[in-house]
């Protein structure tokens, strides 16, 4: 449509608005890459050792066999660029070790439940931490509600039909892009997904499944399956690449993924938390604010014996490798290495020495600053972890880390040679070399088209018609405030501009004005850029 002005303005004010190109910026999209092994989580597991427990549990305390226990808490970062989002990602998040927290969901793969049922050891507690930033406010809880986030996988599941196809994955294809929030009707209606509870156990089961050939988890490497990375082959560091189908079928796989968490915590104390996070995703996550990433880390089950009311209670507990290890070396709260500000912190004050950042470096590093700071306070405190009985003693704390840490005064280093025991669980998943404790699966913001589209605007004076022309060279402001409507002239493919419209708030729209030749009267610039990223009244787009 051309631009169709009101007469009062006469050729000045039509030649001076002349719209020569409007650019609706997204994310630019080009051929499809394959990749064959394209990695989207990131982390692996490390080998199990032989845990040396005794056979007839002569001992007081000792940590349980195979006990990896998987820690999955959503965590927020920063919504990635399409450019290297993954190196940016795992950058960002490679100092953290997320706490045992409320929002925690864990996960007790078979081969350990089945250990733990084979022995009676069935009554287990959490232990969490009631103020998420300090090591020393842990609490053993075994109330319903914080135990329903505690996911047993009562048998040993090979990949399912399920698996390969995804439990909610049908249901959401065919849900519109507006009505993807009301996911939880797929949930909730049990003739959507019939048994969807088991579906869910199974899709984990195998997730978490132990290969005894190899004493190994593959479970980034089976998430990165259940999302279908290989066959849609989108490289995270390169989201441009992406073609818009795959990019919108892999929004669904990994929605359908957090799905299949929150199906199995409904009515525990993580599930409001899981709930929001799903809701965020849903309706996109191109925003700045990103808690939808999945931080993995590790945990262990326990046997030991604790005070309560001044008895001794004999306990079972799934802990955080990490939240144990804070707490029995007292790591002050602000050198928490569960926390971001302050892992980062230590991290770069490592750096700044020109030291190692390692998992083991960082972990000493927080150890010195606690012990200094606290020998300046004069503060009392007792470590554990050389203690031979006690919950937080040396019997459990010595599968956990490798080597054991020695304090001479205000001077820490760790001990030559294994502590005692070749298990190391912090080792058990890594974030990449000698970054242990985690693992993470990121919500990347997914790639959208990028048609440039010229387009053409209808101009509306707000100047009620009949008045007296003005001549607007005489004039620095004209006290108009036009209605201006923009019609796209870009690509005819519906689906994909209704996609990018419902997944999107923003856009950036670059409007440049200019004046032609025969218009000597008019005194403006040869071009002006009008570029700002505004919110859109979709009702206004046709």
């Amino acid at each position: 449509m051309k631009n169709k002005l009101l007469p009062i303005w006469n050729k000045y004010y039509r030649r001076l608005i002349t719209l020569s190109l409007i650019l609706i910026c997204f994310l630019s999209a080009s051929t499809k890459v394959l990749k064959a092994g394209n990695s989207w989580s990131v982390g692996e597991s490390g080998k199990l050792g032989d845990v040396k427990v005794p056979t007839k549990y002569g001992g007081q305390y000792w940590v349980m066999t195979r006990s990896t226990v998987f820690l999955l808490n959503p965590y927020y970062l920063t919504t990635m660029a399409q450019v290297d989002g993954q190196k940016k990602m795992i950058k960002e998040f490679e100092n953290t070790i997320p706490a045992y927290g409320d929002d925690t969901v864990a996960i007790i793969p078979y081969d350990l439940r089945a250990y733990i049922k084979r022995h009676g050891f069935t009554n287990l507690s959490a232990v969490k931490r009631t103020d998420i930033l300090d090591p020393s406010t842990q609490s053993i809880t075994s109330k319903a509600k914080d135990m329903k986030a505690v996911l047993m996988m009562e048998e040993s599941y090979e990949k399912s039909e399920d698996f390969k196809k995804g439990v909610y994955y049908d249901c959401l294809v065919k849900l519109s892009v507006n009505d993807l929030p009301k996911w939880k009707k797929l949930i909730i209606d049990q003739s959507k997904v019939a048994n969807a509870n088991i579906k869910c156990e199974k899709v984990w089961s195998y997730i978490t499944k132990l290969d005894d050939k190899t004493s190994q988890f593959s479970v980034t490497k089976r998430i990165d399956e259940y999302l279908h990375i290989d066959e849609l082959g989108i490289n995270p560091n390169k989201l441009g690449d992406a073609d818009l189908k795959d990019a919108a079928e892999l929004r669904l796989r990994y929605m359908d993924l957090l799905m299949t968490i929150y199906t199995q915590i409904q009515g525990s104390t993580a599930e409001a938390k899981w709930k929001d996070v799903i809701n965020k995703y849903a309706i996109g996550i191109f925003e700045k604010e990103n808690d939808c990433n999945i931080a993995i880390s590790a945990g262990f089950a326990a046997r030991g014996w604790v005070d309560v009311n001044g008895n001794d209670k004999q306990v079972n507990i799934i802990s955080g490798c990490e939240d144990f290890v804070e707490r029995a070396l007292c790591i002050d709260r602000e050198y928490s290495l569960t926390n971001k500000t302050t892992a980062d912190k230590i991290a770069a004050g490592l750096l700044k020495q020109g030291k190692g950042t390692t998992y083991y470096d960082r972990l000493l590093e927080a150890l010195r600053l606690s012990v200094v700071k606290q020998s300046k306070s004069n503060e009392k405190v007792i470590r554990t972890y050389a203690n031979t009985e006690g919950l937080w003693g040396s019997a459990i704390i010595n599968r956990i880390l490798r080597t054991k840490p020695i304090i001479n005064g205000t001077n820490v280093s760790w001990k030559s040679g294994l502590w005692g025991a070749d298990d190391d669980y912090i080792e058990y998943v890594y974030l990449k070399s000698k970054y242990y404790g985690t693992n993470l699966i990121p919500a990347y913001p997914l790639p959208l088209e990028n048609p440039k589209a010229e387009g053409t605007l209808k101009v509306e004076s707000t100047i009620a018609p009949g008045e007296n022309p003005v001549e607007i060279k005489d004039r620095d402001v004209i006290n108009d405030d036009p209605k201006l409507t923009i019609f796209i002239n870009g690509k005819k493919d519906e689906k994909s501009w209704k996609f990018l419209l419902d997944s999107n708030k923003n856009f950036k729209v670059q409007v440049a004005f200019t004046r032609k030749p025969d218009t000597p009267d008019i005194n403006v610039q040869t071009k002006k850029y009008i570029s700002k990223a505004e919110t859109i009244d979709k009702g206004l787009i046709i």
